[in-house]
């Protein structure tokens, strides 16, 4: 079986992990050139490659924003759905799997390090506007390092530019040297969670945390401050800078960081058995389909819409004749 990755992000890099439960030795991995002739295509929402596709189509996305319903066979991503061709898996589960290292996990169970900064606020996309009043709000009480390019007021030697291999990497160690990590997401969805609470857990940081309001049934209370616990954004205000000034209100929440109690160890196990599961489902699938043009349910609809526009010119003319 021929499978093909098309339309994803530059940073693709770390779904082709996600790819070892929808392939077995014995398929061949084709470039996104080679949609067309692919039995199944793994695609995202980053372009439109994918509409080329003949076989199986499996959708893969890591953001609040998915493939439309009926653009593919079957479904991966952060929504919940009761439908049987969708799994659930949150964005922030592939962030979770990368074992720690030994230095993270030293660091994990070594005493807080002493002189580490207030908090940072590390993004690129300035278009957030509740991330940006958080910020705005804090800062004016106690000022907080912007490292990005959105409200950038300082810099860290160590920080790599972002979208190179080293970025994820270089951000953990620079997240260490802050007691909060500002882990607001990109906008508000239910079950959209990504990889910036993670980051800062294994970079011994606490997150402040908006952007799931479910984000509290995945993770253990009391390892994070929330808007959504909150209730408002000068509420949580406080509670950052109760946390940072009280040294036994910090401590409860370093002691709660998941990576160091083992909170998740349960749920990215249960993640990654419903991986392969609906892996060894939709790739047999695949096998089914093999060889056979296979439209998906929006391409159905397209041409019969397409179809019922002929019918109704093609009625018009032999009336008007």
């Amino acid at each position: 079986m021929t499978v093909a990755m098309c339309d994803f992000w530059a940073g693709a890099e770390r779904f082709r992990q996600l790819l070892s439960p929808f392939v077995t030795p014995d398929d061949h991995l084709v470039g996104a050139e080679g949609v067309r002739s692919a039995d199944l295509t793994v695609f995202s929402v980053f372009g439109e490659r994918h509409l080329l596709a003949c076989g199986t189509k499996l959708s893969v996305s890591a953001e609040a924003r998915v493939a439309p319903a009926g653009s593919a066979h079957w479904y991966v991503d952060g929504r919940y759905r009761p439908e049987d061709n969708h799994l659930r898996l949150p964005p922030w589960y592939s962030a979770a799997t990368h074992q720690p290292a030994a230095s993270v996990l030293a660091l994990l169970l070594a005493p807080e390090p002493e002189h580490r900064r207030f908090c940072n606020f590390i993004y690129s996309n300035p278009r957030c506007v509740m991330r940006n009043a958080f910020f705005e709000a804090l800062n004016a009480r106690e000022h907080v390092d912007a490292l990005g390019e959105a409200y950038r007021n300082a810099s860290h030697p160590l920080l790599s530019i972002r979208g190179n291999d080293k970025w994820q990497t270089s951000k953990r160690v620079v997240l260490s040297d802050y007691r909060f990590t500002v882990a607001f997401e990109n906008e508000e969805a239910v079950g959209y969670t990504t990889e910036k609470m993670i980051d800062a857990w294994l970079a011994d940081s606490v997150p402040i945390y908006w952007g799931n309001p479910t984000a509290d049934t995945e993770f253990p209370e009391g390892s994070y401050l929330s808007l959504y616990e909150a209730g408002t954004m000068r509420r949580l205000v406080d509670q950052v800078l109760e946390a940072h000034h009280n040294p036994e209100r910090y401590a409860q929440l370093r002691a709660a960081n998941p990576f160091r109690t083992g909170a998740l160890a349960k749920p990215v196990e249960q993640f990654r058995e419903e991986l392969r599961v609906f892996g060894r489902r939709v790739h047999d699938d695949a096998v089914a389909h093999r060889g056979r043009p296979r439209k998906t349910v929006l391409a159905q609809t397209a041409a019969a819409a397409r179809f019922a526009q002929y019918d109704l010119r093609r009625r018009i003319g032999q009336k008007i004749h």
